[in-house]
Order: C-alpha cells, then structure tokens, then sequence
C-alpha cells in the first residue's frame, strides 16, 4: 500500500512529499476491587502525509488508508491555501540508520493471558499483606511505523512496549506505582517494593515550615523535569523565547557533577529507535555536559531554521505534524551508595503531587509531598503528611549536595539516581 501511495504522489507533481505510516495495535486489562473486571484489545492503522508546493506546506490524515488519493488530494487542497512558510526548507534526506535492536521477542510472546498472570500475582503479593488493588491498568502496545519521503528516506520501525499503573490502599494509606519496559514486567521485584513503601506510611508525622536539605527519589525528579526541564531545551520554545534557557548554549546552567545524555540508540530502554517520525538517523545526544548546556533537541524544522543537522527527535501521532520530544533522558551517576546515610536532618521526596502545576518557563514550582519521609542522622523516622516542597528547578539543579550511584527506571523515559540537595523551603503544617 505504502507504494501505491508513493506512485500517487509522485503523479501529482509535487516539490516534495512525505507519508507517516502508524499500525497501533494494543490490549489493555484493568482491574477493580482486586479483581480483572475488563479487558480490551485495538488496533488502529492510518496515514499522515505532507507535501510542499510552491514552498506551502498542506498536511492531511486518514485512519482508513484505503483512501489514502482522497488523503492525499486533501493535502494538495490544503497547500494551495495556504501562506509560504519561509522556515520550512526541506524534508529529511537519506541517511545511514545506527544498528540498534528496537524490540525483543520476549515481551512481542508475552500475551493476554501473561498479562492476566501478572495482574493476578501483584494482586496475591499484596492482598495477603491486607493491602487492597482498588484500582490497576496493563497495557502493551506493538507499534509499526514507516516513514518516506520524495528525498529518499524509508525507514520502517518496530516497537513494542508494556506498561502497568496499579493503586494501593491501606486504610488511609494509598500509594501508587507506575512501571514500564520493553521487556515483560515482573511482579514479585515491584510487589515487594510496594508493600515495603505502604508499610512506611504507618507512622505519619508532620514538621513545621523551614529550608532543609531534601533527597529527591528519581520519580519524584522526572515529575519535575518532564513538566519543566524537557520544555526548556525543546528548540521550538527556545525560537520562541519560551525557554529560560535560551541564550545559554555553552554556558553552566547546574552542578559540574551533572551531565544529561538523550540516547536515543542505548538499547533496552523505552524508546529506544534507528530514527525518529520524520527518518532522520537517531543519535546520543550529550544536552548537559559537566553541567554545561550542550545541545537543545530539535526536529528537522526547527534544525533547518538554524542550519544544523537535526538531532532525531521528532515524535507524532497518524493526526498530527512532528512535534519535538527527549527519547531517553539520562543522567550521570554519582558516588554514594546511599544518599540517605549523608542526611543529617531533612527530608525524602519519593513522590509529589501537582507537578503539572509548575511554570514550564520559569521552572518555579510548588508541589506537595505525596509521599515522602523526614529523616534524622541517616535513618527514616516518620512519614510526612500535609507537606509541601517549592522552589525553581534550575536553581535547586545548582545546589547538589550529593548524587547516588544507582540509576533507577523512570516510567517516562528518564533514568535518574537520587540527588540530595542542600536547601529547599519545606512548608508543613
């Protein structure tokens, strides 16, 4: 189909062209008090195809790519309407792709009834500790994509992806525990650090308003950089003047202990890939080195405003055009096996609430503690209730005390070990 549709535009006569292919197919199992209740299973299929005339762009989609003329004409209509975009220049050229393995057979035979199994066993660890699964989601998704163009690229993908979102409840105590990966998820490992973490929740306790030193864990951390961090280095946002890093390539912008890496071709990880949605070739991208701002991430768009080469970081659906994205955000370890043991009187962030709240622009945010624990002399004493951490990102991403030398899994594509930072406001009640 993919070249009949080529052969039409072709006919057609256009500057250039490009055709986004998208085969979505994915079961879900959701369960509800304690029990799988619902199961479901889809597949969605269509095209996104763009073409330039005249230097317009004119851009259209369909999920049934059976009509892929009509589809097509409609982009043509489109581009006669439209203004010349005098930033557009071209699409993508032919590149050689990295060798890099993109999905695993292990999770591609990991079926529904796997998934069941695996629900039933979180369920079974859990249960029997008297804890309730008032509510949980598996999902797992295998994704084909193709993407061509008129200036000689083709690139065909294979992703393949599972997923799981689960809340439990203990008494008053709720927490709730998110993890994917491109390998069959395991239960027992997730259970056990589950039950481990609702246990601490027992003994609650609260601490006045001050500035003290705060352990963030590494999800507590990506909810603030994926809400902050990742809008600033987006180049779309930098042209715009949207960012607070713009003006700042090359300059120390945190910690020197600090270096972030997108990499894009370190197998294993979640979105992992030869080339991104427009075919341009992946690559490791250093973005903070040292501490020292390296590279914004860019699309082929935003790349060819600057005259530079794109760094492969376009994502899109079969409905829109590519927008800009991290694939995988890692940082540096450190050298401490437990951050934890250097606290002398603070506190341990494990999770926080309302991270959508921050200024994306500013960094500054105010979030509550939904999880987290205040620490004396390197030992946990109590968990925290009606707490609150505020400050700005960049700022706090300048005050590293320590960094741990583990790197855990974030379920957002962020590998990340535990920082201690020296001073952060704490608010309690």
């Amino acid at each position: 189909m993919i070249e009949k549709i080529r052969s039409y535009l072709k006919s057609k006569n256009m500057d250039q062209f490009e055709v986004f292919y998208n085969k979505s197919n994915n079961f879900d199992l959701e369960v509800a008090s304690n029990k799988i209740d619902q199961a479901s299973e889809g597949l969605t299929e269509g095209i996104f195809v763009r073409v330039l005339k005249d230097k317009k762009l004119g851009a259209a989609s369909t999920l049934n790519i059976k009509n892929y003329k009509k589809c097509v004409d409609t982009a043509i209509k489109i581009a006669k309407i439209n203004e010349i975009d005098k930033d557009f220049k071209s699409f993508p050229t032919k590149e050689k792709y990295s060798k890099v393995r993109e999905c695993y057979k292990s999770l591609i035979d990991f079926d529904i009834e796997n998934a069941r199994d695996y629900l039933n066993r979180m369920m079974e660890l859990t249960v029997k500790n008297e804890i309730t699964v008032p509510r949980a989601f598996y999902t797992k998704t295998i994704e084909e994509t193709r993407v061509i163009n008129s200036e000689g690229v083709d690139l065909e993908r294979k992703n393949v992806i599972n997923s799981a979102d689960l809340e439990l409840l203990e008494g008053k105590n709720t927490i709730s525990i998110d993890d994917a990966s491109v390998f069959p998820l395991e239960p027992d490992y997730k259970a056990k650090e589950a039950l481990d973490r609702i246990n601490s929740l027992r003994n609650m306790g609260k601490i006045g308003t001050q500035t003290l030193p705060v352990i963030l864990h590494p999800d507590a951390l990506s909810r603030l950089l994926e809400h902050s961090f990742t809008f600033s280095i987006n180049a779309e946002n930098v042209q715009k003047h949207k960012s607070i890093l713009s003006g700042k390539l090359n300059k120390k912008i945190m910690d020197k202990r600090i270096t972030i890496e997108d990499a894009a071709l370190k197998e294993g990880l979640i979105n992992t890939r030869r080339g991104d949605d427009e075919g341009t070739p992946s690559k490791v991208i250093k973005i903070v080195e040292d501490g020292i701002l390296k590279s914004f991430i860019h699309s082929s768009y935003t790349a060819n405003k600057e005259g530079i080469k794109s760094t492969g970081n376009a994502f899109r659906g079969i409905q829109s055009i590519p927008a800009i994205s991290t694939t995988n955000l890692i940082f540096s370890k450190g050298d401490k096996d437990n951050p934890i043991k250097e606290l002398k009187k603070g506190i341990y962030v494990r999770e926080v609430l309302g991270a959508h709240t921050m200024n994306a622009i500013t960094g500054d945010f105010s979030v509550g503690v939904l999880e987290g624990h205040y620490v004396e002399n390197g030992e946990i004493k109590h968990a925290l209730k009606d707490t609150m951490i505020a400050g700005n990102l960049l700022e706090l991403l300048n005050n590293v005390n320590c960094i741990g030398k583990k790197i855990y899994n974030c379920s957002n594509a962020m590998y990340l070990p535990e920082i201690l930072f020296n001073k952060v406001k704490v608010i309690g009640q």
